[in-house]
């Protein structure tokens, strides 16, 4: 369902995408943490879930709008987990951990696959902009045979991160777009991408984020939605 639209029809000249939470989606994020701490034989405390939440927010705070590195999260993890430092575990082999069980949680949000090999096959070029690792989130589009329908992957590790002005000002230059350019999202960091130009797409199908359809210029349920919006 289009459920706000205020897209003028034109050329698409980039369709942005954010990947956690739009292209793909954790079944269960506290089980797939739970099943990490068992892994490195720590007891799954709700306290130690909680933690580790908590850790991933406070770090992506403390780095808005601007980049950073895998290893610095690394870093950043083993001075704030208590089980880490209990245990001395060190944040790499906490990560890779999580890498190793993330296929067994990780989903393709509905119809996602088949709108990125449509725009793809009527050449419509296609991007990622997203706030987390470049290895770890190649791994999550190979895993839906998705990645080659991607002209780049915008992380951290080269980019201001979401919601930064100079990111997406940044990436427009980069894929050498000037008009056309569409941004589609789940999250208030997402929806930023209007202050750069992008028509902005709020996906939203559980119906859960009415809080920033204000901010969106366009709210769809559903991927196919999106077609539908954009195309004559």
């Amino acid at each position: 369902m289009i459920i706000k639209n205020t897209y003028k029809k034109k050329s698409v000249g980039l369709l942005l995408y954010d990947l956690d939470g739009t292209i793909t989606y954790h079944d269960t994020l506290r089980g797939h943490y739970e099943a990490v701490l068992k892994t490195l034989g720590i007891i799954p405390k709700p306290e130690y879930i909680a933690e580790i939440l908590k850790a991933v927010a406070d770090f992506l705070v403390l780095h808005k709008e601007e980049g950073f590195t895998l290893e610095a999260f690394y870093k950043y993890n083993e001075e704030h987990l208590s089980f880490l430092i209990e245990n001395d575990i060190n944040g790499a082999y906490f990560s890779q951990a999580g890498m190793g069980l993330e296929d067994r949680y990780l989903k393709l949000s509905a119809g996602m696959d088949v709108l990125i090999r449509y725009m793809a096959g009527i050449g419509i070029k296609q991007a990622i902009f997203t706030n987390w690792f470049r290895n770890i989130q190649i791994n999550k589009l190979n895993k839906f045979n998705l990645l080659p329908y991607f002209s780049e992957l915008y992380t951290p590790e080269t980019l201001p991160i979401k919601p930064s002005l100079e990111g997406f000002k940044t990436i427009l230059i980069k894929e050498g777009v000037k008009e056309g350019a569409v941004m589609i999202g789940d999250s208030s960091e997402d929806m930023a991408a209007g202050e750069a130009g992008f028509h902005t797409i709020l996906l939203d199908p559980n119906g859960k984020k009415e809080a920033l359809y204000e901010i969106a210029n366009s709210v769809v349920t559903e991927a196919n939605d999106i077609k539908k919006l954009l195309l004559k």
